[in-house]
Parts: C-alpha cells; structure tokens; sequence
C-alpha cells in the first residue's frame, strides 16, 4: 500500500452535507442529481428485494420505476424526524406495497398452462400465493438481512476506488469467499503479515463507509 493511499482523506465534508439534505433535494422532481444519488444508494436494494419476492428481472426493474414513482408524489408530506432508520422505513414500507402491487398484477395475467395445472392439483390460488408472499415480506429481519448486505456492497464500491486493485482483492478474498490469510497470501504473492495488515486496514475503511451511510436518511 503507497503512502498516498494510507494517507487518503475520509469522505469530504462537503458530501455529508449533501446526504443530508437528499431528502429536501428529492421534493424538486428536476433535481436530477438528487434522484440519481436516490437510484445510487437504494436502486440495488429495491431490485434484489423484488427479486427474492419471486420477481422476474423485468418485473423488479418495474417496482423500482414504480417505487421511483411513488417516492417522487409521497416525498412532499415526509417528515425526517432525525430518527435513525426512519427513513429507510417510509421508503421499506413504499417497496412492499410495490411489490405486492406487481404480484397481484402478475397473477392477473393469463397462466400457462402449466401454471394451471399445478393450482389444480396443489390447491393453491393466486390469492393464496399472493397473501403467503404477503407475509414473507413482513419478516423484518429478512429485510435487516437484505439492508445491511447492500450497504457493505455500497461501502466496499467506495472503498474499492481508494485502494490498490490487489489489496482489495485481497480483502474481499479473506472476507467474502472464506479464504484463510495463508491461502490469499500465496493466491496473490503477499507476505502474511500483509494480508494481515490490508484486512485490517481496508476492512476500517468500508466500516467508516458503512457508518456514513447509516447516518441520515
């Protein structure tokens, strides 16, 4: 690691200021730098809870415009109170009413019939399926799960940009894919108490990131 990147300053003051203020930013519709900052820290997570919702790819895209939607019109009457995750459970409860909303529209559509026959023999309506989904979307930790993994990614991308290529493939390797320091070490040409040391140091970095995300809305 050079000593430019040991040394490289923490995310600017001047970016804080502008995630606080995303919420004021998102009530302007033309404030296209605002929404696309929107679409950075949330797009992911939108798509990949439609997903596990048991949306095609097409469909989850179509919840996160239409989450995108619905956030825009409803954007004007929230109220940040300063409550830590206040606003990631305004805008939770937005993505499940969306997803429901395109489950239900998804079961409107003429089956195959395939379909058909498997809710002849199981029993099981689109009502019934819709209503099981329902209640999956409700477990909180699912969704604790789904937040806090999009937040190391979102954090690790940041980190990612600072770091050398190596060393992040380093971490990620002991981090992500369960590899020992000895076997990352020999995978890559790095002395063990390196890995050691770029664990350490770029794992403080993404912690930093995640707890600059965790903040405001």
């Amino acid at each position: 690691m050079t000593r430019t990147q040991e040394n490289a300053p923490p995310p600017s003051e001047d970016f804080d200021r502008t995630r606080r203020s995303l919420l004021t930013r998102l009530k302007n519709w033309d404030d296209h730098a605002g929404w696309r900052e929107f679409m950075d820290r949330y797009g992911r997570f939108i798509f990949s809870r439609a997903l596990h919702a048991g949306l095609s790819r097409e469909e989850a895209e179509d919840v996160v415009q239409d989450t995108l939607v619905s956030v825009a019109k409803k954007i004007p009457d929230f109220r940040y109170l300063g409550e830590k995750g206040s606003f990631k459970a305004w805008l939770v409860m937005i993505v499940k009413s969306r997803i429901i909303d395109m489950l239900r529209k998804k079961a409107r559509r003429p089956p195959d019939s395939g379909a058909v026959r498997m809710d002849e023999n199981t029993g099981t309506g689109a009502a019934a399926r819709i209503e099981q989904r329902d209640d999956e979307l409700s477990h909180e930790n699912l969704w604790q799960q789904e937040w806090e993994q999009h937040l190391l990614e979102q954090a690790s991308c940041r980190v990612r940009d600072r770091v050398a290529p190596k060393h992040f493939l380093a971490f990620r390797m002991c981090t992500r894919q369960g590899k020992s320091p000895a076997e990352v070490a020999r995978a890559l040409g790095l002395s063990l108490p390196m890995v050691y040391l770029i664990r350490h140091r770029v794992g403080r970095q993404v912690a930093q990131e995640i707890k600059l995300l965790t903040q405001g809305p």
